[in-house]
């Protein structure tokens, strides 16, 4: 129990009261994470409903509203009470269901209200249709993946992306170590507990964590909270500057990409963000990346083995990067911990190799330390920056056919509706 707590609660900072109240939960080993709100609980080797107004370890149904009330009031419009339609699949995501299905949401929407928008009591109509809704998928799930009422740990991960939460090998491990389920196959009602285990971590490792906490804490500039559109500077920090892209995408897609103007400046005066709204961003992001790269190595993976040969690596690319680190691919094996001798490569191999490629923008490690060795050459006050002009003759230097107005652009294009534009004074850190 102690090591599912330090594995959430890691710093102590960025959780609500309510919050911790779901982890606590969470911890007793007796309730799901995500069902838990929806009066579900585990009783002996089945599940069972449990009432709204009271819960397992004493806690009642009031505290546990709260946690809808919140995503209610994050997704809502902010000048009217009411939710829409388009953003209740973002706000179920947001409250970490699994087997999220767009087109399902949609009908369980319509069992509630023939209106476009639902107050926040048929909202919460709305979350319990949809939590049953979802017991039912899991358990469908559960019966494909079984050999004798039992999922081998094995299978987890084709599990765990087939109910839409597609994740690292390493995370599974963390989880079934902290929940302390060593056995090799697991029941139905152990599935339950592990998926809650899971979700609340939301399916990031230990190291992951550190790393979304440390993101957070540099966009926050010591606040509690931040803005909607700062997450995206914050996951630019996590994931890489592309995430930012990704995340205005995926925002989009998930509020609803038709909105007039008006109604698309009221998405961006939702409240504020806290580190626990911000880590279930993260995961929307990365299980979205995970999903993709999960469904192209399930194709070269034939024999459904969990490893594809070394050599088939740049397959499991966008055709564009493949073809831009295809002659240097050994040197960013090796620089991602892969021994030149190793022959298969795992999911989180090829994970670990396209966030290293992401993080240093497909540069190697020596390719890294000569920009860093030109770049210091015209930070000549050694200030950490450079500014545009510097910038053209760092390039110039190095071998590049370059000038200010190539420069500004491609500086153009790193910037974002929330960011300013260079202008030929400002600075550029490394």
């Amino acid at each position: 129990m102690q090591d599912i707590w330090m594995r959430w609660h890691f710093d102590g900072t960025g959780f609500s009261a309510s919050e911790l109240l779901r982890v606590r939960q969470v911890l007793s080993g007796n309730s799901l994470g995500w069902f838990m709100g929806h009066g579900g609980s585990l009783e002996g080797d089945s599940v069972t409903g449990m009432g709204n107004d009271q819960c397992e370890e004493g806690y009642d149904g009031g505290a546990l509203g709260h946690l809808n009330m919140a995503a209610f009031d994050l997704f809502k419009y902010s000048d009217v009470s009411e939710i829409s339609s388009e953003d209740l699949t973002m706000a179920v995501q947001h409250l970490g269901y699994f087997a999220i299905v767009p087109e399902v949401v949609d009908e369980r929407a319509k069992e509630v209200t023939e209106y476009s928008a639902m107050n926040l009591a048929e909202f919460t109509s709305f979350l319990e249709k949809y939590a049953q809704q979802e017991l039912a998928d899991i358990k469908e799930a559960f019966q494909r993946h079984s050999k004798h009422s039992k999922v081998p740990q094995k299978v987890l991960l084709p599990f765990l992306h087939e109910v839409g939460f597609t994740s690292l090998q390493r995370s599974v491990f963390e989880t079934l170590t902290a929940s302390r389920m060593t056995m090799k196959s697991l029941t139905l009602p152990q599935i339950f507990r592990f998926l809650a285990v899971h979700r609340s971590s939301e399916g990031f490792t230990t190291s992951q964590l550190q790393a979304a906490r440390k993101a957070f804490d540099q966009v926050r500039q010591g606040k509690d909270e931040i803005a909607p559109h700062g997450v995206g500077a914050a996951l630019a920090l996590l994931f890489g500057q592309d995430a930012y892209d990704k995340w205005n995408r995926l925002w989009e897609r998930m509020r609803g990409s038709n909105r007039k103007e008006e109604e698309e400046r009221d998405v961006w005066h939702t409240p504020l963000v806290d580190f626990r709204d911000f880590l279930a961003f993260a995961r929307a992001l990365q299980v979205e990346e995970l999903s993709e790269l999960h469904a192209r190595f399930q194709l070269i993976d034939g024999d459904h083995d969990g490893a594809v040969e070394k050599g088939e690596f740049l397959r499991l690319l966008p055709e564009d990067t493949a073809l831009l680190i295809s002659h240097k691919v050994e040197t960013l094996l090796s620089d991602a911990q892969i021994s030149a001798g190793t022959m298969v490569m795992t999911f989180d191999d090829v994970f670990d190799v396209m966030s290293l490629c992401r993080s240093t923008s497909n540069f190697t490690s020596s390719e890294l330390e000569e920009l860093k060795e030109a770049f210091h050459r015209f930070d000549e006050d050694s200030s950490g920056k450079i500014d545009v002009l510097e910038m053209v003759e760092m390039l110039l230097y190095m071998g590049y056919s370059s000038s200010l107005e190539v420069v500004h652009q491609s500086l153009g294009a790193g910037t974002n509706r929330h960011q300013s534009n260079h202008s030929q004074s400002s600075p550029i850190s490394f």
